[in-house]
C-alpha cells in the first residue's frame, strides 16, 4: 500500500496536516547525538525541512540555533 501512497505525496488538494501526518517528531530527528555531530546535524536539518516540511523556526527552536543558521543549512550555504 505504501508505494501507492508515495505517488500521492505531492498532491496539493490534501491538507498539509494530513500529508505530513507520518513524519517523525523533531525530538526524534534531532537527538543529542545528532546535534553534537555537525555534519549529521546539518543533513538532518535539511531532511526535516525539505522532506518532512518542518518550518525553519521550529527546527531552530528545537536545535537551539538561530533560524538564519537553519536557512543557510537548508540552502546549502553552510
Amino acid at each position: 500500500m505504501w508505494p501507492l501512497l508515495e505517488e500521492k505525496h505531492d498532491l496539493k488538494e490534501i491538507p498539509r496536516a494530513q500529508r505530513l501526518l507520518h513524519r517523525p517528531s523533531l525530538k526524534r530527528l534531532l537527538t543529542t547525538a545528532v546535534r553534537d555531530n555537525k555534519l549529521l546535524r546539518d543533513a538532518t536539518i535539511r531532511k526535516a525541512s525539505v522532506d518532512y516540511g518542518y518550518s525553519m523556526a521550529a527546527i531552530a527552536n528545537h536545535a537551539d540555533i538561530h533560524y538564519s543558521t537553519v536557512r543557510k543549512i537548508v540552502k546549502g550555504e553552510r
